[in-house]
């Protein structure tokens, strides 16, 4: 198996003409048509075990080539072999064989990609990178997408010169880190996937350390955060607002678990700047569930027009530099940065990932468990902050549930996070009426009733009692991290 170690961009397809003008890549282009067919089980079996099989034509010479994409956004697996004609060859050189079993005769052409590569390798006194420009066409039956995306593959020396490539293209023509291989989007194509995405299941080896696990959660908050800002540079779209927003806090949840291992200044910054760009997403959301409410017609309308504001600021944050490069940076930083190499965190970065979660765990079960007993000797600043920490519980025990995917701990875990869903959804019953208050003030609508104001304080009763009998059953939920 070789290891391919690449970074994808995505840039839009107007902006391929400009970066090929300002002829930022040194040496001789070549440009070559690449014809790939792409093929899986009816039943997606390839999809579902992380692999992706194409065979490639390249003027009559055709090429099988088998990946493995579950390494994390510049890592992968690769197998390729010398084939004769458009039917693929299931031999010990790759997993195919070993991984279809008797399911190889079930293969069958899914989607086709065709695609104008310009190329270029750069070399210098210590690395050499080839970088490849892609426009694509993608078919699927009577379904076709268009794609226009940059490789950058480490032939030799460090991976930061792959970011640093990176960065000065996003100086020619916009560039965001790209999630989605060419058999992503197709796949996405045949199973006409489309719109906002939640998270992905996460599935974490019980052999990794606590490092390599730090890597492959950053990458899936990166996966979802991404497809959704695709949507919203181009929609106002609530559900993907939601989603992206989701993304931030999910990032924002795994920066401050992993802390102790990846403490440091651009660990801050970067902290930082995920708050910041989370308040602009949460200001569009919180006005879509203010919409979402029965509303005097005039205080609709003037919410339409905070919204319609609301959802200019998300873009002008998305399409700002800052945002492409926080992006890239955030990549880098994951893959390459010092914390990966600190003598002092070692102990910590090998730890094993099972290992980390049971204290970790421990440790934000503890603090929830702690500051909550009696909620209605909290005020409704003091309930706020105790959803949060229960959210970021929610986060962390969902980063390592694949962990706990056996049997009985299964089970537990599953009512664990279904306990800690319910303690958020009632403790934000709880807060949504005076946040719902803070936002009318904040926007200029001064008091605006509601349609169960009279009965307010019963209501607020009712839901305090409620949420405590939310908090008294997580309290008494098995702890079952504790037995890996």
């Amino acid at each position: 198996m070789n290891q391919e170690i690449e970074l994808k961009l995505d840039i839009a397809a107007e902006d391929a003409s400009r970066l090929l003008a300002a002829k930022l890549f040194p040496g001789r282009r070549t440009s070559v048509h690449q014809d790939s067919l792409y093929f899986d089980t009816p039943d997606g079996l390839l999809q579902k075990g992380g692999l992706s099989l194409r065979i490639r034509t390249v003027k009559k010479r055709k090429v099988q080539t088998v990946k493995l994409a579950k390494a994390g956004v510049v890592l992968r697996g690769e197998w390729e072999l010398p084939v004769l004609d458009d039917v693929p060859v299931l031999d010990g050189a790759s997993p195919l064989k070993d991984f279809l079993g008797e399911r190889g005769d079930d293969l069958r052409p899914l989607f086709r990609v065709e695609n104008l590569r310009s190329l270029w390798t750069v070399r210098t006194a210590d690395a050499a990178v080839e970088i490849a420009l892609d426009r694509s066409t993608l078919r699927a039956g009577d379904r076709q997408a268009q794609r226009c995306e940059i490789e950058l593959e480490l032939q030799g020396g460090s991976p930061a010169v792959l970011f640093a490539w990176a960065r000065d293209i996003n100086t020619v023509v916009p560039a965001r880190i790209g999630v989605l291989c060419k058999a992503d989007v197709g796949y996405r194509l045949v199973q006409h996937i489309a719109g906002a995405s939640k998270a992905e299941p996460l599935p974490l080896d019980a052999t990794l350390s606590a490092g390599e696990a730090f890597r492959h959660i950053v990458h899936s908050c990166l996966r979802q955060y991404r497809l959704n800002e695709d949507i919203l540079l181009t929609d106002s779209d609530r559900s993907a607002v939601h989603q992206a927003r989701v993304a931030l806090r999910r990032l924002r949840s795994a920066l401050r678990l992993f802390r102790p291992m990846v403490k440091g200044r651009r660990h801050d910054r970067f902290a930082h700047d995920l708050q910041w760009l989370t308040r602009i997403l949460g200001r569009a959301r919180d006005i879509d569930v203010l919409l979402s409410e029965e509303l005097p017609t005039d205080i609709q309308v003037l919410l339409h027009e905070a919204r319609r504001k609301a959802y200019a600021d998300v873009r002008a944050a998305l399409e700002s530099p800052r945002v492409r490069l926080l992006m890239i940076e955030l990549t880098e930083w994951t893959e390459t940065g010092r914390w990966r190499s600190k003598a002092k965190c070692r102990d910590l970065r090998d730890t094993p990932v099972a290992t980390f979660a049971r204290e970790r765990l421990d440790a934000l079960f503890h603090n929830l468990g702690h500051d909550g007993h009696h909620l209605d000797d909290m005020d409704e600043e003091e309930r706020h902050t105790l959803r949060k920490k229960a959210k970021r519980l929610r986060y962390s025990t969902e980063f390592f549930a694949s962990l706990y995917d056996a049997g009985k701990t299964r089970k537990q875990c599953v009512r664990f996070l279904a306990a800690l869903e319910e303690l958020q959804d009632r403790l934000g019953a709880l807060t949504d009426r005076s946040m719902r208050q803070a936002l009318f003030d904040e926007l200029g609508l001064g008091t605006v009733a509601m349609p169960d104001d009279g009965k307010s304080a019963q209501a607020h009763a009712h839901m305090l009692a409620s949420a405590q009998d939310a908090l008294d059953q997580l309290v008494d939920c098995k702890k079952f991290w504790r037995d890996l």
